[in-house]
């Protein structure tokens, strides 16, 4: 479908053409400063992710925008799939992928009035895009910091909260009990360093998943393809607890853009971890990232009783988000009939919610 022309009034009153179109590939740095300057953008709405999961993840995807005469001022990333081959989805999540959803850029000193009033027009325009293209289920989520979602509600999208550990790698407390795991690795002389070893990550990544009977939510291929982008475009980087014998104790993979760093993947080995491997690791990758001016992480493993339990212990603060979604026709009463039978009075999630596991470390 062609994108939708609409007529709102933002910023004193102006009418401007407002509608709301796929990004084109010579307009992704345009959207990638756009991603820059919201507090919203985060790593995995800059247009080399999407490109690159979708790639790997076989999968089509579209960076759509929110333009204004022409100028980008909002969108987010859309994964487009089926379900159970009937209907039509979209998620601006994927495997390995959080966040996504609707960001807006608003003009410097904008008054709350202005805000909320391009807020409300953009959200419109997004919802009435979404149906009109024939979106069945549509679900966003929406990264911290706060988020405005009376919009969402206003045009009757569902929403749940969701939580996020976030931490200045200069402000990290440690509990007693992490000090005592990070001695104990040092005294069993576990060298953490850089690494580029994707294969050995992988065998280790894979295990992590194989122990809890899950699934990896990538193959070894999809994970090479997406590591190598994350490389080649200077975006992240490995890190790896070694064993004096040079066996591989625990790794993660940290992501990078202007505004923080992103705890986007990690693995342990079962027996190995024991002597603390993961907690020095971590402290390790807070003390490089503090040294590079880092001024904060997204930590991921809020919503996971033992990751939670684990992140914790280095003093992060827990920040909520919201989750926010829409369904129409069959899918709409279907989630109307079976969301209040599995969580009565609460408003849980829709029911095919994609979960994504990007750290396991218990």
């Amino acid at each position: 479908m062609g994108a939708i022309p609409l007529r709102i009034k933002i910023q004193g009153g102006r009418v401007g053409d407002f509608s709301v179109r796929p990004v084109r590939p010579a307009e992704y740095p345009e959207w990638d400063q756009l991603v820059s300057m919201c507090d919203q953008g985060t790593v995995f709405h800059q247009s080399v992710w999407p490109t690159a999961i979708a790639d790997a993840m076989n999968t089509r995807c579209s960076i759509q925008g929110c333009f204004s005469d022409d100028r980008i001022i909002g969108g987010y990333v859309l994964y487009h799939s089926t379900i159970k081959g009937l209907f039509k989805a979209g998620n601006s999540t994927e495997a390995m992928s959080s966040f996504g959803g609707l960001i807006v850029n608003y003009e410097r000193n904008a008054s709350t009035q202005n805000r909320e009033k391009k807020l409300n027009a953009v959200v419109d325009a997004v919802t009435r895009t979404l149906l009109n293209d024939g979106f069945d289920d549509i679900q966003f989520e929406l990264s911290p910091p706060s988020y405005d979602i009376r919009p969402f509600i206003w045009n009757r999208w569902r929403h749940t909260i969701r939580y996020t550990y976030i931490i200045s790698p200069e402000m990290v407390t440690l509990s007693k009990s992490a000090r005592r795991h990070i001695r104990r690795a040092e005294d069993a002389d576990i060298v953490v360093e850089p690494s580029t070893d994707i294969d050995s990550y992988y065998t280790l990544y894979a295990e992590t998943f194989m122990r809890q009977n899950l699934p990896p939510p990538m193959t070894r291929e999809q994970m090479e393809r997406v590591y190598r982008t994350i490389r080649e475009s200077g975006m992240g980087e490995m890190w790896v607890a070694r064993m004096p014998s040079g066996e591989w104790a625990a790794a993660e993979i940290q992501l990078y853009d202007e505004k923080r760093s992103y705890a986007w993947s990690a693995a342990s080995d079962v027996i190995l971890r024991k002597n603390g491997a993961s907690y020095l690791l971590r402290k390790r990758v807070f003390d490089y990232e503090a040294g590079k001016g880092v001024k904060e992480s997204y930590l991921y493993t809020a919503n996971t009783p033992q990751l939670a339990e684990f992140m914790i212990q280095f003093g992060p603060k827990l920040t909520p988000h919201f989750q926010v979604w829409r369904r129409q026709g069959c899918l709409h009463l279907i989630d109307k009939i079976i969301s209040p039978l599995s969580n009565p009075g609460t408003d849980s999630g829709p029911v095919s919610t994609r979960v994504s596991f990007h750290v396991s470390r218990k």
